[in-house]
């Protein structure tokens, strides 16, 4: 954000937020880069072959999954049905 209050000539001065900065650089934010990544991902993930490893570990069906960590699953599977609830 420094970066680009310095090329926009913004000083602290001016106590302009970050959105404020974001705004004058017609610029999305951060969260909303992350979720469209997210979507894009998981866009990819349902058009893969049934058999490939994030959608049998996406949908629950691998029965090896003892050997992955099984927080950042459902992490993973957290974070994504809390994206589509808002994008819905």
């Amino acid at each position: 954000m420094r970066h680009l209050q310095t090329i926009l000539c913004i000083r602290w001065q001016d106590k302009i937020t970050n959105e404020g900065v974001l705004q004058r650089a017609h610029m999305t934010s951060l969260e909303a880069i992350l979720i469209k990544s997210q979507l894009r991902w998981s866009g990819h993930v349902l058009r893969v072959d049934d058999s490939r490893l994030p959608k049998c570990v996406l949908y629950g069906e691998l029965s090896l999954v003892s050997i992955l960590p099984v927080a950042s699953i459902s992490a993973t599977r957290t974070a994504l049905s809390a994206v589509l609830t808002t994008v819905t």
